[in-house]
């Protein structure tokens, strides 16, 4: 075997041919794929109106606009002509200025809401306040599917009243849903169930995407996996096509041994059992040395990312200690206080008081903090949930209200309690409707 080992650490050339000649080969087949295919068309051609060049997101954001030269045929792509209002491209046309994931939203509820109501609810969505948000991470594939599937079976009413919410949260609250009941190999929640229980709990106890994320998250476990293979294929077909690819393998790996070594083989002389056998002991020590090749390479990387993951989760840890020591016992406002959960019990008693379920954070205990704020006879009237990267992402009264409709005035001067200690807010954080944040003198 051709083993060379060029200067430095970084790598280790097993065999192969030179580098020139895969450039070669790479050069040719790209000249020859090139004259096949022809020319290639140009983006401004095919998207004209896409032209300041936004081609870097996932194919399924930008391919309503092909070919489309006005918003109204970019309505059509995206909701369908049947569905098709003037107002309906005014406001595509209008939105278009964010980025394509506030479009993305809408399309969710396609088909299953008046588009009426889809127009009412982009006009509700302002442009300039959008801008200045943090740009929200793209949904998956798998968290598209899982929203849609939770949406086609919730009833209408909620679906409206979910549209009224802020596109940021209704988004990130029904991903959050989306991640619960769906693996990429598995479904791990009954979602044809879901129906009923809105139904058992009435229509209208069900205002908004929280409640409804509450709901998908108490559905029963399920264990219901994917054969992606499928089950219809016979035996003995599995077990050629399983003989075939090995075959295949062992003709590559030849190429790369002294010339006169191994024979190549074809499938008549692949399936003499002797002959296999002393084929594959040919290959078996080049196969046992590229093994425990990539082996090292990838304990080290392995090794690496635990150290690091270590490194971060003790000084998340140290932040949460010293956040918590800080804050515990302060006064948040006149007669609020904060306290600090200390253990899975005492966040157990306040999902229990508050009917939230903050108590299913208890792993984040020590990492996260999590705080309440009290009346002076020890009343919980708030949770917080505060994280090193973001701040308070969570400020929720009982019932998961926002924190104005559970405390009123009071609740200002709780933000701006928190804001005076150097506690920072994610600019999405949860119960802020109606509050605002001061800003902090240097």
């Amino acid at each position: 075997m051709d083993a060379q080992q060029p200067a430095g650490p970084q790598a280790r050339r097993l065999e192969g041919p030179e580098p020139e000649g895969v450039d070669n080969a790479v050069d040719q087949a790209i000249t020859a794929i090139r004259e096949h295919i022809g020319e290639l068309p140009n983006w401004n051609d095919r998207f004209p109106l896409l032209k300041d060049g936004r081609q870097g997101g996932p194919a399924s954001t930008y391919l309503p606009y092909l070919d489309a030269h006005d918003h109204a045929q970019v309505a059509k792509n995206l909701f369908g002509v049947r569905a098709y209002r003037r107002p309906l491209a005014r406001e595509v046309e209008r939105l278009d200025t964010l980025d394509t994931s506030t479009l993305g939203w809408f399309t969710m509820f396609r088909g299953l809401v008046p588009v009426d109501w889809l127009i009412d609810a982009m006009r509700t969505t302002n442009t300039a306040d959008s801008r200045s948000l943090m740009p929200e991470r793209s949904l998956t594939s798998l968290q598209q599917r899982g929203i849609r599937s939770i949406l086609r079976r919730t009833p209408q009413p909620v679906l409206r009243r979910i549209l009224k919410e802020p596109v940021h949260q209704a988004r990130r609250t029904l991903a959050d849903a989306a991640d619960s009941t769906a693996h990429r190999l598995a479904v791990t929640r009954d979602l044809d169930l879901l129906p009923e229980i809105i139904a058992a709990r009435g229509q209208r106890r069900v205002r908004g995407s929280r409640d409804l994320e509450h709901l998908v998250r108490d559905l029963p476990a399920i264990e219901r996996w994917h054969d992606p293979r499928g089950r219809t294929a016979q035996r003995v077909i599995q077990e050629e096509i399983h003989a075939l690819r090995e075959m295949e393998h062992y003709n590559r790996e030849i190429r790369l041994l002294p010339e006169g070594t191994a024979q190549v083989a074809d499938w008549d002389l692949w399936k003499d059992e002797a002959f296999r056998v002393q084929a594959l002991g040919l290959i078996e020590d080049r196969r046992r040395e590229l093994t425990a090749a990539r082996d090292r390479e990838r304990y080290e990387r392995e090794e690496a990312r635990r150290i690091e993951r270590i490194a971060k989760q003790a000084e998340r840890h140290q932040w949460a200690l010293q956040t918590a020591a800080l804050l515990d016992g302060r006064e948040a406002a006149p007669g609020l206080s904060l306290v600090v959960a200390r253990d899975a019990e005492t966040l157990s008693r306040w999902g229990a008081m508050l009917n939230n379920c903050i108590g299913g954070y208890a792993g984040e205990l020590e990492l996260d903090v999590f705080a309440a704020v009290c009346e002076a006879d020890g009343r919980v009237r708030l949770n917080l949930q505060i994280t090193q990267s973001h701040g308070v992402e969570q400020i929720l009264g009982k019932y998961n209200r926002d924190a104005e409709r559970e405390l009123g005035e009071a609740a200002q001067q709780v933000v701006d309690g928190l804001v005076a200690m150097e506690v920072s807010f994610h600019s999405h954080a949860l119960g802020m409707g109606g509050l605002r944040l001061p800003q902090r003198t240097h």
